[in-house]
C-alpha cells in the first residue's frame, strides 16, 4: 500500500520516483555511505525532482541515542541525514 500510495503522489505531483529498502543499507556496510550519496547526487541532477520512499526505513534509522548502531549505520544514517538537510553528530 505505502510503496503504491508513493509511486502515484510522484506521478500525480510529476516527480520522479525511487524506491530504497532500508534493509538493504546494513549488508552495503561501510560502502552504504558512498551508494546514499550517489543516490542523492542522482536525485540533484533530475530535472523533475525525486520522491524517495524508503521502505522499512527503521532498520537502519534506529534511535542514535541508545548506542546500539554499529558504526556503518550511524555513518549510513548521517549521510542520509547530510543530504536531507539535518545532520547531527
Amino acid at each position: 500500500g505505502k510503496t503504491l500510495v508513493a509511486r502515484k503522489l510522484a506521478h500525480c505531483i510529476g516527480m520522479e520516483y525511487a524506491f530504497m529498502s532500508g534493509g538493504d543499507v546494513g549488508p552495503l556496510g561501510p560502502d552504504a555511505v558512498t551508494q546514499i550519496h550517489n543516490l542523492f547526487t542522482w536525485a540533484k541532477f533530475c530535472r523533475k525532482g525525486v520522491l524517495l520512499f524508503i521502505d522499512e526505513a527503521e532498520a537502519f534509522l534506529g534511535d542514535r541515542s541508545t548506542n546500539m548502531m554499529d558504526e556503518n549505520a550511524h555513518n549510513a544514517l548521517n549521510a542520509l541525514l547530510y543530504n536531507t538537510g539535518s545532520e547531527r553528530t
